[in-house]
Formats: C-alpha cells, sequence, structure tokens
C-alpha cells in the first residue's frame, strides 16, 4: 500500500481534519448557570466525538475550556488513542508566566505550540492576533460557542475576531448561538452572518443550528455534518 493510500481518511471519519474550537464561557452577569454548564457539557461531548473519529481539535488555550478538553484527550489516550487529538496553542504572552499556564502539565497530554509575544503598545490584542491567524490558517473548520464581552465593546471580544477571520479565509463555521454568550448577542446584531458560513447547510439550518439549546443533539449534528464535509 502507498503513503496517499494510507493517509486517505476512511469513510466515516474526520482523520486528518483540524477542528478550532473557539469561544470560552461567558461570565455569570451575563448567562445562567444552566448556559455555563451546558457550554462546558458540549465541549466535553463533542471533543469526545471528535477525537473518537479521528479529528484534531485546535483551542487557544482559554482557562474555561481548557481543564475539559485535556481530561478528554487524557481519556482518548487511555483507550489507545493519539496525543495529537489536541493541540492548546497559547500566546508567550501568557505562557511565560508558568503559575498561570502550566505547559510541562499540558505536554504530557496533548500538543502545545507557543505564538510569539508582542511588544509595545496594545501587546496583549496583539499577540492574541497573532495566535488567532496562527490558529486560522491552520483549521478546516471552526465551532464557535459561548464567549465573553470584553468590556461590553463588540470589537474587542475574541469570539467575533475569530468569526471574522475563519470567514475571510472561507473556513466552513457552525455558529452554536442556543447555549449563550456573545455567540447569542452577535448573531441577534449580525443574523446576515448565516448566509456566509459555508458549511454546507442552508441558512434555515444553520439558524436551528445557531438557536438549539439540546446539547447531546447539538453535538452530533454538528459532528454529522463535519462528516460530510470535504475536510
Amino acid at each position: 500500500m502507498n503513503d496517499s493510500a494510507i493517509l486517505e481518511p476512511k469513510p466515516g471519519s474526520l482523520n486528518g481534519a483540524r477542528i478550532w474550537l473557539s469561544g470560552s464561557v461567558p461570565e455569570p452577569g451575563n448567562s445562567t448557570s444552566e448556559e455555563r454548564e451546558a457550554i462546558v457539557e458540549f465541549v466535553s461531548r463533542f471533543s469526545d466525538i471528535v477525537f473518537r473519529l479521528g479529528g484534531h481539535i485546535l483551542h487557544g488555550s482559554h482557562p474555561s475550556f481548557t481543564p475539559t478538553l485535556l481530561r478528554e484527550a487524557a481519556k482518548h489516550q487511555e483507550n489507545g488513542g493519539r496525543k495529537d487529538c489536541l493541540t492548546l496553542c497559547v500566546s508567550r504572552y501568557f505562557s511565560k508566566d508558568s503559575r498561570q499556564v502550566p505547559l510541562n502539565e499540558w505536554e504530557q497530554i496533548c500538543t502545545v505550540y507557543e505564538t510569539p509575544e508582542s511588544f509595545g503598545a496594545d501587546s496583549r490584542d496583539k499577540s492574541l492576533q497573532i495566535l488567532r491567524k496562527w490558529m486560522s490558517a491552520r483549521c478546516d473548520v471552526v465551532v464557535v460557542l459561548g464567549g465573553k464581552w470584553w468590556e461590553q465593546i463588540d470589537g474587542r471580544s475574541g469570539v467575533p475576531i475569530e468569526l471574522e477571520l475563519a470567514i475571510e479565509r472561507g473556513v466552513p463555521c457552525f455558529l452554536l448561538g442556543g447555549l449563550g454568550g456573545v455567540v447569542r448577542d452577535y448573531l441577534v446584531r449580525h443574523a446576515h452572518v448565516l448566509s456566509s458560513l459555508r458549511n454546507g447547510l442552508d441558512d434555515v439550518r444553520n439558524s436551528a443550528i445557531a438557536t438549539e439549546t439540546d446539547v447531546p443533539s447539538l453535538a452530533k449534528t454538528v459532528s454529522d455534518q463535519l462528516l460530510r464535509l470535504p475536510l
């Protein structure tokens, strides 16, 4: 068997597909406990499905998602799965503080990639911009959920910025607004974005996904559609 045959994805699998999981658990003041629990549950269920199907998840190391992703990656490896099922991407702006970002611990469970730190004015935002561009250039699809507002300023929230980067690249996107957070508010203000997701679904089906609140159903719907895409 030649190398190209070995690398071809098997039917019903996500072999080689890189899914950027964009988002975070929103602030208590802007969400209910049920919404926050549902977002974490989705991260757990969805990552488990992706790992079992042979896919890879990329995430920007947000502390509200990272523990759940690491736990699911560890479980996957205990069952014989690969370490590179999960890549945590982090800017050196944050990772230089080992108390907040325990790289040595993460590297025991998953792949870790550090992007360079920016200096000078707006170093935080510029460092995050480098990180986001790195992830957007290496993903095959983006799944967006939750998200926090930064001082209630639309342009400073990471989720819309990451979504726009993906749309610019023509990457298939899924917006899970029914679980709350910035994604829900963003869709209220920018409903036209449903026509730009390029995920193989029409506006009616994307609207249904964007308002779905049942986590098991949502995880299955998104993963089933991923299997239909030429990732």
